[in-house]
C-alpha cells in the first residue's frame, strides 16, 4: 500500500508539467510580494533613508516599551508637530537636521512607524481591559436574567482577554503583509486543479481502468492510494507556498523580528480569540490552510472520477473553485457566521476566521467559530474520502 501511494504521489507532483508549473508559478509569487512590499512599505517606496533611519531608531526602542521610550518618541514628535503647524520649515533635505531629510518627512515617518504602534501597543491593555469589563456586567446581567448562554459566551470573552498586554515594540510589517496576502491562494489552486482533475481521465483515455480492475490491487486499493496521494499532493503545494511566501516577505524586508510577539500585537488581530504568539500563529496557519486545500483536493479528485470527460472536469472543478471564493470573499465580513465557517474556502482564506471573538452556540455552549470551521472542515473531509472510496470499482475482473 505504500508503494501504491508513493507510486501516486509521485503521478500527480513530480510530472514534469507540474514542476515546471510550480516554478513558474513560485517566481511569480515572489515577483508579487516584492511588488507588494514596494507599493505598501514606505520603507521602500520613500527610499532609502526611511528604511536607515527605521533601523537606526529600531536599536534604541526595540524590545521592552518603557516609559522612558515613550516619553523620548512623544518629545520628538511634539517637536516635529509644531515645526509642521508653524509651516515654516524647509522642504530642502537637510540630512544633518533631520533623520529623513525634512521636518514634514520625519513627521509622517514617527506619526506611521514608531507613534502608531507603540500607542496600540501602550494602550491595548486598557482596551483588552474595557473588553473584560463590558463582558463582565454582560455576564454579570445575563445570569442575573437567567439568560446562561449569553452568561457562557461573556464568560469566554472575559476569560479570554483577561490580562492580555503587550509588553515588547517589534518591527511587524513583514508579518502584517505575509498573513494579508492571498494571491498565492490562486496558484495554488491552479496547481491542484491541474495536477488532480486529469487522474482518471488520462487513465481513461489510456484504458488504464479496465486494465487495473484485472489486478488483485487494481480496485480499492488503488482507490486509497490515489486518495492519499491525492491528499499529499495538496498538502505539499499548500505548505511550499505558504512558506515561499513568509521566507519573501522575510527577504525582502531584511528581517525576521517579531516572531515572539503575541498575535494580538499585529493590529487586524487585535479582537482575535488566540492568545499564541506570531510564530505559533504562522504555524497555524499554514496547517489549517493546507487543510483546506486538502479538502478541495479530495473534491477535484472525486469530480475527475464522476466526470469521464478531462474538459468537464477541469470546467466543473474551476466552476466549483470560483463559486466557493466568489461566495466567501461576499459573506466573510457580513455577521452571519455559519455562511462563513460552512464554505470550506474559510479554511484556506482563513485571516476572517481567526481576526474577530465570534462564537458558534451548541445546545447552549459558546464554541469558537474557527474551531467550529476546523471541525465542519473534517466533516467533509470525511464524506468525500467516503464517496471516492463508495463511488470506486471493485475488481470485478479478477476472479
Amino acid at each position: 500500500m505504500i508503494q501504491l501511494i508513493k507510486y501516486e504521489w509521485k503521478k500527480a507532483f513530480l510530472k514534469k508539467t507540474i514542476v515546471i508549473l510550480m516554478v513558474i508559478f513560485i517566481i511569480i509569487d515572489l515577483i508579487k510580494i516584492v511588488d507588494i512590499y514596494h507599493k505598501k512599505s514606505y520603507l521602500i517606496s520613500a527610499g532609502t533613508v526611511w528604511r536607515e533611519a527605521y533601523w537606526d531608531m529600531y536599536k534604541d526602542y526595540n524590545g521592552n516599551i518603557t516609559d522612558d521610550k515613550i516619553q523620548s518618541l512623544d518629545d520628538m514628535y511634539q517637536k516635529l508637530g509644531e515645526e509642521v503647524i508653524e509651516m515654516t520649515a524647509s522642504r530642502e533635505m537637510d540630512l544633518e537636521k533631520y533623520m529623513t531629510g525634512t521636518v514634514y518627512s520625519d513627521y509622517n515617518f514617527l506619526d506611521r512607524y514608531y507613534i502608531t504602534p507603540f500607542r496600540y501597543f501602550a494602550l491595548y491593555q486598557n482596551r483588552a481591559g474595557e473588553i473584560c469589563q463590558r463582558a463582565a456586567d454582560a455576564a454579570s446581567n445575563a445570569k442575573n436574567t437567567g439568560n446562561m448562554e449569553e452568561y457562557r459566551r461573556n464568560a469566554r470573552i472575559y476569560h479570554i482577554f483577561k490580562d492580555r498586554k503587550i509588553k515588547d515594540f517589534s518591527y511587524l510589517e513583514n508579518i502584517e503583509l505575509f498573513l494579508d496576502f492571498s494571491f498565492s491562494d490562486i496558484l495554488v489552486l491552479l496547481l491542484v486543479l491541474y495536477g488532480l482533475l486529469a487522474v482518471y481521465g488520462s487513465e481513461r483515455d489510456g484504458n488504464m481502468e479496465s486494465l487495473l480492475l484485472t489486478n488483485k490491487r487494481g480496485g480499492k486499493s488503488v482507490q486509497v492510494a490515489k486518495v492519499a496521494g491525492a491528499g499529499l499532493f495538496s498538502i505539499m503545494v499548500s505548505t511550499i507556498f505558504s512558506m515561499v511566501d513568509y521566507l519573501g516577505f522575510a527577504f525582502v524586508a531584511g528581517s525576521f523580528e517579531g516572531l515572539k510577539m503575541p498575535v494580538y500585537a499585529i493590529a487586524f488581530l487585535g479582537r482575535s480569540p488566540l492568545g499564541i504568539n506570531i510564530f505559533q500563529y504562522c504555524l497555524l496557519d499554514m496547517a489549517v490552510r493546507a487543510f483546506g486545500f486538502l479538502i478541495i483536493g479530495i473534491v477535484m479528485l472525486n469530480i475527475s472520477y464522476i466526470f469521464k470527460n478531462v474538459l468537464a472536469s477541469f470546467f466543473v472543478g474551476s466552476v466549483f473553485c470560483v463559486c466557493i471564493s466568489i461566495i466567501y470573499e461576499n459573506c466573510c465580513h457580513m455577521p452571519f457566521l455559519w455562511l462563513k465557517i460552512l464554505n470550506p474556502f474559510s479554511l484556506v482564506d482563513n485571516i476572517h476566521i481567526f481576526e474577530n471573538t465570534e462564537f458558534v452556540s451548541i445546545c447552549g455552549y459558546p464554541f469558537p467559530g474557527w474551531q467550529i470551521a476546523i471541525v465542519i472542515g473534517g466533516i467533509y473531509l470525511v464524506l468525500l474520502i467516503g464517496l471516492a472510496l463508495v463511488v470506486s470499482k471493485n475488481n470485478e475482473y479478477c476472479r
